[in-house]
């Protein structure tokens, strides 16, 4: 939208440059709105490689993050497997618990040397 407009300036300036040039205006008018031109393309074109520059930036953050939850995702998977593999399989419970209290639960039993078997226990494996 604001190319829209910026276009239209443009064809303005250039349109009052073509007129001061054919009803022979002083050359400092011509040269003045010459170079007044001349800076809005610079400025335009400076704000349109500022613009390629953030989009590029911004993609290449998507990027980064889609890899980093995609990896979280996967150590999350992998943790919920050894979980069900080890026969843990009541994870509503335990996850309605605040992080600090199986922080610090864990680490008291792992300080205790305490081991809490799983509920279920696969039989051909205990044999």
């Amino acid at each position: 939208m604001i190319e829209k407009e910026y276009n239209e300036v443009i064809r303005l300036l250039r349109s009052k440059i073509d007129y001061l040039i054919e009803n022979q205006f002083a050359p400092e008018t011509i040269a003045f709105n010459r170079r007044l031109l001349r800076v809005m393309e610079q400025m335009v074109s400076k704000l349109k490689k500022q613009n390629e520059d953030k989009e590029k930036e911004r993609l290449i953050y998507e990027k980064k993050m889609t890899r980093i939850f995609k990896n979280k995702d996967e150590q999350i998977e992998k943790l919920e497997s050894i979980c069900l593999i080890h026969g843990i399989n009541d994870f509503p419970s335990w996850m309605a618990h605040r992080h600090s209290y199986l922080v610090s639960h864990a680490v008291f039993m792992q300080n205790n040397k305490i081991v809490k078997r799983p509920y279920l226990i696969d039989i051909e494996e205990s044999r």
